[in-house]
């Protein structure tokens, strides 16, 4: 079963990720400034430069940001699962 919550927060985080951007193109431009900003701030940790690059690499700004809906996804997921789950152990 949380293998199948895992790949479902993943796919309803890809459609989060594409209403927000095509409904609200402003408030997704906000929250990229701010993965960039996040990317910045990693980056200047004052790790060495092996490191530092590979944060670089391998953390862009939209790869943040997916990560991010996934999460609240996958948040959201587990609240409704719980609250079924309760339903049911009352019946």
């Amino acid at each position: 079963m949380s293998t199948g919550n895992i790949f479902i927060s993943l796919v309803l985080g890809a459609l989060a990720f594409g209403f927000v951007f095509i409904k609200f193109p402003e408030t997704m431009s906000h929250i990229l400034d701010a993965a960039s900003a996040l990317k910045a701030w990693l980056t200047s940790l004052g790790l060495s430069n092996e490191y530092n690059n590979w944060m670089r690499v391998l953390l862009e700004e939209r790869q943040l940001v997916f990560m991010g809906f996934t999460i609240m996804m996958r948040l959201l997921l587990s609240l409704v699962t719980y609250s079924v789950s309760r339903l049911f152990d009352r019946s």
